[in-house]
């Protein structure tokens, strides 16, 4: 599964999309056994990032992101893209929050 998701992230980092790995690949990530077969991304949900977020996922192959908009990302907590792998991506989830930019790590 992580052979098949190694283009995704490439085009995740090169698109400067900020976004964390999550689910069951986040625990695999950390080296709990684990079988799952979809990736879960939260990403920082501005129009800017939902955007690259698209152009990203187009360019690593995934024909479905050219179904929605980065406006139809930010109103869903939850957008599902399924083509050669399943990526659910999250624009919300309990808990976590992106720091301001120039701020990470703080």
């Amino acid at each position: 599964m992580l052979n098949q998701l190694q283009g995704v992230f490439a085009c995740l980092e090169k698109h400067d999309v900020r976004y964390l790995v999550i689910g069951g690949i986040a625990a695999v990530l950390h080296g709990v056994p684990r079988a799952t077969f979809d990736l879960n991304i939260l990403i920082e949900a501005t129009h800017d990032y939902a955007q690259k977020l698209l152009e990203a996922l187009l360019e690593a192959g995934m024909g479905t992101a050219a179904m929605t908009s980065a406006a139809e990302i930010i109103d869903h907590e939850i957008t599902i893209f399924q083509d050669r792998v399943r990526i659910d991506v999250q624009t919300r989830t309990p808990g976590i929050e992106f720091a301001p930019v120039g701020n990470a790590g703080r």
